[in-house]
């Protein structure tokens, strides 16, 4: 699972990781910083795995899951990280 970072707050992508390890994913790396902030979070199916893209979305409790070919290419999910995991995690506006 591939994460690009898509927030104004560059310390959030850890606190995704950290959530995602503890949850039993652990083929989790992050991609390099791509594109302008995104208010909402997009989890992307690649290569149409869609189940996999909705249970994370369900696990996550947030975001929108897309199926399309952008993002890295080579993993099953990609996670584009917008502000919304920020609110979702209210700690995380604190601690930056």
């Amino acid at each position: 699972m591939a994460i690009h970072h898509r927030t104004a707050q560059p310390n959030t992508v850890k606190n995704l990781v950290d959530t995602l390890n503890q949850a039993g994913y652990e083929n989790v790396y992050l991609a390099p910083p791509w594109g302008e902030p995104l208010p909402v979070t997009r989890i992307v199916a690649q290569q149409g795995d869609m189940a996999s893209a909705k249970a994370l979305h369900q696990q996550l409790g947030l975001g929108e899951v897309h199926v399309e070919n952008t993002g890295i290419l080579g993993s099953d999910v990609t996670i584009q990280l917008g502000q919304d995991w920020i609110s979702h995690r209210p700690e995380l506006s604190r601690s930056n």
